[in-house]
């Protein structure tokens, strides 16, 4: 069949190995680095590329969570019809979240995992559902719901691809930035015993670019074939051209993040949540009367959630968190170089943790509505303590609340109101995926852009101690003050000039 578009000159000739006609699995796993193309190339060219060369072909294309799909996934593919110039030949439906090819009626069809087992019931109107493509499949934390949607990958099928004589079987797709071994079944499944890490590994990628290899006769899983590509960020053939110095300071700033981010290699197993923290960035309380800030704001967490806006439900690890603590942080950004702290700099300057485990034998508990007027009168006491500062609380100072306790919001804004304090605003936290805060938390410490006064000694212990274990991102119970202090620095993210190198998670 002719092609309606060259694939050659659309897309990395490292890619070429790993490209449906040329790669007879059942299974590929296409992980590496950020911004080298691998979405556009597999998830947008590719899908269109297959429903175009064999009529029969229906695809499912998958995210962990189903309200992910629209703003990710769909838009890709849209970005290939219209780059393409084949949009005319399909039906975008966005409600439906459905692409349909007008003359086959054939479709590329979208689920999140959450709903993972609906596609079971799914019929197509021309041919079969032949192909999944898991996008951000670090996401993917179930491996049983994965093998139930692999199953559903029923009967006999193969394309011919008359070129180079092969058959192309039904596939399962996986496209990834990987962060952790540990914990992770698709790197337990797919790649440990077969491309894993190695002491020569960086070496090889950076003077190769990528790594490949391919099992075609491996019996695995459901089916037969499996194929693997690390891919760093030299693949690009379109990076920008400062785009390589990028790599070099994130070399010399942190070799682990330049691994990770830029080479596309997996984190050391069981390693610690901010290997980036160091005591060089714990500032003397005393500096913090000197700073000057551009902007501040304060994040509380009160207990009630899991630190991405989820009510705890009360299973063994979350009836350990629920409200063991209650925290308040005060953050600011720098806005000028001063002391060692460099413009831009993002500082804890102060804090309030409040827990019942650490309550003196003479000490009451306090109540929901005491904790809540215990949180002005710090935000007040803040505003005396900081007086000598030339920028803390000389205008509006926002404050977030949990996203996910809309009492306590309720309450404080209450309390605002009655005792007429008019320079506060009361709000809910804005969001931002654990992973994203995170990543840029250790990205800012590798760089020596975000700091910690020695008044926020809670703080500072939680950094240090947080741990991830199998399947979790932060395992250990005590990350309130996390949460506070995340909610007090996200504001702060699109002030930062890292953040416009950042792609979140």
């Amino acid at each position: 069949m002719e092609l309606t578009f060259d694939i050659k000159s659309m897309i990395a000739p490292e890619f070429l190995p790993m490209w449906w006609t040329n790669c007879p699995t059942r299974y590929r796993v296409l992980y590496g680095a950020r911004n080298t193309g691998k979405s556009y190339t597999f998830l947008g060219l590719e899908i269109l590329h297959k429903l175009l060369f064999d009529k029969r072909r229906n695809v499912c294309v998958f995210r962990a969570v189903a309200n992910d799909l629209k703003d990710t996934c769909f838009a890709e593919i849209k970005k290939a019809l219209y780059r393409t110039g084949l949009w005319t030949e399909f039906q975008i439906k966005e409600h439906d979240i459905e692409i349909v090819h007008k003359k086959t009626r054939q479709k590329i069809l979208f689920f999140g995992c959450d709903r993972g087992t609906a596609v079971n019931g799914i019929q197509v109107e021309s041919g079969e559902i032949t192909d999944f493509y898991f996008e951000e499949a670090f996401e993917l934390k179930d491996y049983e719901l994965f093998r139930q949607i692999d199953g559903s990958l029923r009967g006999e099928f193969a394309t011919y691809i008359p070129k180079s004589k092969i058959y192309i079987p039904q596939q399962c797709t996986f496209l990834l930035n990987p962060r952790q071994s540990f914990g992770c079944w698709i790197y337990d499944i797919f790649i440990k015993n077969y491309l894993p890490d190695t002491e020569n590994t960086q070496k090889f990628l950076e003077n190769v670019g990528y790594r490949i290899k391919k099992l075609n006769s491996l019996s695995l899983e459901k089916g037969i074939g499996l194929a693997l590509m690390q891919s760093t960020y030299k693949v690009n053939k379109w990076r920008a051209q400062n785009y390589d110095q990028i790599a070099q300071a994130a070399k010399l700033a942190s070799e682990r993040i330049y691994n990770t981010e830029f080479l596309g290699m997996w984190g050391a197993t069981g390693e610690i949540v901010y290997p980036e923290f160091k005591d060089n960035l714990i500032l003397p309380a005393n500096l913090m009367q000197e700073l000057s800030f551009s902007e501040y704001c304060i994040g509380i967490d009160t207990g009630y959630s899991n630190g991405e806006g989820k009510i705890l439900q009360g299973n063994s690890l979350d009836s350990a968190r629920i409200k063991s603590a209650y925290v308040i942080i005060l953050c600011g950004i720098t806005r000028t170089d001063y002391s060692g702290v460099e413009k831009g700099s993002i500082v804890a300057i102060d804090e309030y943790y409040y827990s019942k485990e650490i309550l003196t034998s003479t000490q009451r508990a306090l109540t929901p509505q005491e904790l809540q007027e215990q949180t002005v009168n710090t935000i007040l006491s803040w505003f005396s303590k900081y007086q000598s500062n030339p920028t803390l609380f000389r205008s509006m100072c926002n404050v977030f609340v949990d996203s996910a306790d809309a009492g306590t919001l309720s309450s404080l804004q209450t309390i605002q109101s009655k005792r007429k304090i008019m320079n506060l605003r009361f709000s809910k936290s804005s969001k931002r995926p654990i992973l994203t805060r995170i990543r840029f938390s250790n990205k800012l410490m590798a760089y020596k852009k975000m700091y910690f006064s020695s008044e926020c000694k809670n703080l500072i212990r939680e950094i240090k101690s947080s741990r991830e274990g199998k399947g979790t991102i932060r395992e250990n119970v005590n990350d309130h003050a996390i949460n506070a202090w995340e909610y007090g620095t996200i504001p702060f993210y699109n002030l930062a000039k890292e953040w416009q190198n950042f792609k979140e998670y």
